[in-house]
């Protein structure tokens, strides 16, 4: 078994009493090197209750959720009920076999003699970083999805999945009602948590985080010291008298052998400066992690503006005016358009481009009906694109930012709260979109959080979003004449790897890939290019950290006829 993981196996295989009753059947929990801030366990005799998630007083609570799944097995009625959180946060992965039922956090853990690479998944995630719907890398496993309830019977080990109930919504209330209630509850939510160490940026997720300041133990940003975000963000901690840890990622080493620590750790290579920054954290405060992850649907991310150029976004824009404006056929080959898988890549060999060439339709098919399915449910193309984003890139993707901290100090997820998700969802998209209701949220609650700008513009933040925009104009034009006369303007992110491009780091990595759908030659020579093709070091580490997550899965492959086209 893999460390910090749990495997519960129902088994059916019955057997004969002697007066001719037929045996129940069995489940067995088995646990190994489990982190207590994460995987949280509770046994009485036969029955036990397993919370998987956010580091909470409160893991076993039904009627609000923490950010989790809970699994609660009782011999009386000999069911094994797995529920999900609202967002489904906590992930887990679940086969059934022959008269067996294999459920577990670790994907590693599930695979058999007979499991087999699921080709349009490990396509799919080397596009957009997440697998469609219950899909996972292999065929034969399935994983949870948001608000649904498992039920497994394990006298037969037959398997039922259905939604959780979800209250009516506040639809009827008043916009500052709800922005009122939504206030409420975050901070009500806030005050709950276990005091945490705020992963913090100068954004509008971290500022609206701030809210409630005693629930907040510490700041930490991690990045380049001297972009205009951190010193931001350096004023907002101060101005809320908190403690701030700052690193340079110009310090940060992820070789190799630091991102297979992070797959035998955690099952994924991606945010390595994340996993840096949960050790930081252990060995600072020792408290959880906060993360603003999950905000993006009280910020109105996602939606049909989340998808293509800018130019593409902007026409997208004008489905905020009226979605009679863009039309459902320009709307349906945006949606092609983004579910097309790429025709090549630069770091896939000639055999595994054969491979994947042979998924492409089936990997495009499966977002299709993904969307299609949630268009026929909510009736808004906003609606659909904004659940379909919360439900693939924010759970599945962005969400391992502060999962990254499950093996050490665990981490909190304020905006993951069921009764917040719940009032936002009764927000209009249109109400919440460029951050509009967190700037009337913050307006009337702390409007000091409002004064700075943010890193991209020049205006302070409580300004409407149009003069953003505008300023976001001027700031560029400004840059550019600082080009024309040889000055170097200031970097504005947070993030800068460019230091990897001048080491060993990258290629290192690359050498470190085993299985033969990479081309390692196409790598390294792209690897070298890069710096002059002007693409930046940041993305390409996260790039081949996918890579290195997928080869991970695919040598856990035991399949004969999986090996040998390996040879």
């Amino acid at each position: 078994m893999m460390p910090n993981s749990f495997l519960i196996e129902v088994n059916s295989k019955v057997g004969v009493r002697s007066g001719g009753d037929q045996l129940s059947g069995s489940v067995n929990l088995k646990t190994n090197k489990i982190c207590e801030r994460f995987i949280q366990i509770k046994e009485l005799d036969e029955r036990f209750a397993l919370f998987i998630g956010e580091y909470t007083a409160t893991p076993f609570e039904t009627t609000a959720m923490s950010a989790g799944t809970l699994i609660e097995y009782s011999p009386e009625n000999n069911k094994l009920l797995v529920q999900c959180d609202r967002l489904g946060t906590g992930i887990l992965f679940w086969k059934a076999i022959e008269g067996s039922f294999l459920i577990s956090n670790r994907l590693e853990n599930l695979v058999t003699a007979d499991s087999q690479p699921d080709w349009s998944s490990v396509q799919q995630y080397l596009h957009t970083g997440y697998t469609v719907s219950d899909r996972t890398f292999y065929t034969d496993t399935h994983q949870t999805l948001p608000n649904t309830i498992l039920e497994v019977d394990a006298r037969t080990s037959s398997v039922s999945v259905c939604k959780r109930d979800v209250p009516e919504s506040h639809g009827n209330e008043s916009r500052t009602n709800l922005l009122i209630a939504i206030e409420e509850q975050l901070t009500r939510r806030l005050s709950k948590t276990e005091p945490s160490t705020l992963m913090m940026s100068a954004g509008w997720d971290s500022r609206t985080l701030l809210l409630s300041p005693e629930a907040i133990k510490s700041c930490y940003s991690h990045g380049d010291l001297s972009s205009r975000e951190l010193t931001l963000t350096r004023s907002l901690s101060g101005s809320m008298r908190k403690d701030h840890l700052f690193i340079d990622t110009q310090n940060c080493s992820f070789d190799s052998s630091f991102i297979d620590s992070m797959l035998e750790s955690l099952g994924y290579g991606i945010f390595p400066i994340w996993f840096s920054a949960a050790q930081n954290i252990q060995a600072w405060t020792g408290s959880p992690m906060m993360s603003g992850v999950l905000g993006e649907l009280l910020g109105g991310h996602y939606g049909l503006m989340a998808w293509g150029t800018r130019l593409q976004k902007a026409l997208s824009s004008l489905l905020l005016v009226s979605e009679s404006i863009v039309t459902d056929d320009q709307i349906t080959k945006a949606v092609n358009n983004y579910a097309e898988p790429p025709k090549s890549h630069w770091f896939i060999s000639t055999e595994g481009q054969d491979v994947l060439d042979e998924y492409r339709t089936e990997t495009k098919d499966r977002v299709l009906e993904s969307i299609e399915g949630q268009k026929r449910e909510s009736g808004s193309w906003q609606r659909t694109l904004e659940d379909f984003n919360m439900e693939h890139r924010a759970r599945q993707y962005i969400l391992k930012q502060p999962q990254a901290a499950s093996t050490t100090v665990g981490y909190t997820l304020p905006f993951a709260d069921e009764h917040l998700i719940d009032l936002v969802r009764s927000l209009d998209f249109e109400q919440r979109v460029h951050n509009k209701a967190n700037r009337e949220i913050l307006q009337r609650s702390n409007p000091s959080l409002l004064k700075s700008p943010m890193a991209a513009t020049l205006i302070p933040a409580r300004h409407p979003i149009i003069l953003q925009e505008l300023s976001r104009i001027v700031r560029i034009a400004g840059e550019q004449l600082r080009s024309m006369v040889g000055k170097t303007p200031r970097r504005l992110g947070w993030f800068n790897y460019e230091h990897l491009y001048s080491g060993n780091t990258l290629h290192e990595i690359t050498d470190s890939l085993i299985d033969p759908i990479w081309d390692k030659g196409a790598m390294h020579q792209a690897l070298i290019n890069n710096p002059q093709n002007h693409i930046d070091a940041g993305s390409t580490l996260d790039m081949i950290c996918k890579l290195k997550t997928v080869d991970h899965y695919l040598q856990y492959l035991n399949s004969p006829k999986w090996r040998s086209r390996k040879v």
